[in-house]
């Protein structure tokens, strides 16, 4: 049996969504130095459910190395991110 297609409108919101999130990547990676060429494999898509996906690719090694450095060191990801490395959550959040 067939999935139901998604409205129209859940997956325009959906392909929104991946194409910003894959978008915010693209970016991320470029901080990193990874090469365009290598970037520009980075796109969003949506399933037939309409559930949001980023496709990332293929890298070579040396640009899957940048990648991974980026990720394990708190200070890189903290200057791509721009945001505190330890998020500051209000005590009245948990009352």
């Amino acid at each position: 049996m067939d999935r139901p297609a998604a409205p129209v409108e859940d997956y325009t919101a959906a392909q929104q969504l991946a194409d910003s999130m894959a978008h915010k990547l693209r970016e991320i990676m470029g901080e990193l130095g990874v090469a365009p060429n290598e970037i520009c494999q980075i796109r969003g898509l949506v399933s037939a459910s309409g559930t949001p996906y980023v496709r990332i690719g293929e890298f070579r090694i040396g640009s899957t190395m940048q990648l991974i450095a980026g990720l394990s060191s708190p200070e890189k990801a903290h200057a791509v991110a721009g945001s505190p490395a330890s998020p500051v959550v209000p005590a009245e959040s948990f009352g």
